[in-house]
């Protein structure tokens, strides 16, 4: 009987993580959306540089310099003084700057950033910064907490 509860148990512990990492089957990377209304996206210009990148474990620079990043993408968000940013997130490239569409379904890092000083400069200081983690699938995915702290120094987007 023990063996059997602990088989059972083996069991739901697999299947529990891999509901907790996605299908791993490809899906079109979905809509992002945009939007930051924090004090920080209220002061920024009309058009801000917004960027999200999908890593694989976490949002530190060296964690996003060191492991693979699953794709990035890029808006010139729209900005003003009463609502702050919002864009909409559509064009995405892999680690090496190719266009792709779709991504492994799976739990992702989101990392967000809006350029509010418009320098190309990942900075919390001066710009806003979003992390989260879920999985990723085909539902739409709004990044609205702004609030989190960066404070590296990389550039965003190299060759932008």
């Amino acid at each position: 009987m023990k063996h059997c509860i602990f088989f059972f148990s083996a069991i739901l512990a697999l299947s529990a993580c891999d509901s907790a990492t996605g299908s791993g089957e490809f899906v079109d990377i979905p809509t992002f959306r945009i939007d930051c209304d924090t004090a920080k996206c209220k002061t920024a210009p009309a058009a801000t540089d917004a960027y999200v990148v999908l890593a694989r474990s976490g949002c530190s620079s060296t964690t996003i310099e060191f492991e693979p990043i699953a794709a990035t993408g890029f808006v010139s968000a729209t900005c003003n003084g009463a609502t702050g940013c919002t864009g909409t997130v559509t064009s995405w490239t892999d680690a090496s700057e190719n266009p792709i569409s779709s991504i492994e379904s799976r739990n992702y890092s989101i990392c967000g950033w809006v350029d509010i000083d418009d320098n190309g400069i990942k900075n919390s200081l001066n710009d806003a910064f979003s992390e989260d983690s879920q999985t990723v699938s085909s539902s739409t995915i709004i990044l609205s907490d702004w609030s989190v702290t960066y404070s590296s120094r990389k550039k965003i987007h190299p060759h932008r």
